[in-house]
């Protein structure tokens, strides 16, 4: 269980590192000429964990607002993970063609359903995602890809 833990760490110390390293960070260096963060994992035990962040001290405020960002959309991330769980396998289905563009009688048509079970279907996914418009539900197709 402890390797399966510190691989976990592993993979989310690589994910943070190229959060932060991403477009916005290039962009950054190009503007200040900063070095790139050292960033390091000290795993104390089996429980707790240490990820530090070595940084030029004027890049400071850079790095602890793309910091909050990640954290902040790693909570929506859950969210939506959370939400995406209660559906059925017809709501997913439902909801890949929506996310794809198709109108509810395309979606009808394709799935050889009425157009009023596709209906029910979008309003069971408006309650269960709350959302009113597809426009608010388009982060779902990370589910998809």
């Amino acid at each position: 269980m402890y390797k399966n833990i510190l691989q976990s760490l592993e993979e989310s110390t690589k994910v943070l590192k190229s959060s932060l390293l991403n477009v916005s960070w290039l962009a950054h260096k190009q503007e200040t000429g900063c070095n790139e963060p050292e960033l390091n994992i000290y795993i104390a035990d089996q429980q707790k964990a240490t990820i530090s962040l070595e940084v030029e001290i004027e890049e400071l405020t850079f790095y602890i607002k793309r910091f909050k960002d990640i954290v902040n959309e790693n909570i929506e991330l859950k969210k939506c993970t959370s939400k995406f769980n209660t559906l059925t396998k017809m709501e997913k289905l439902v909801l890949s063609y929506l996310l794809q563009g198709y109108s509810s009688r395309k979606i009808a048509d394709r799935l050889f359903l009425s157009y009023h079970t596709i209906f029910t279907h979008r309003k069971n996914l408006r309650q269960k995602l709350k959302y009113n418009s597809l426009a608010e539900i388009m982060h779902y197709k990370i589910f998809f890809s």
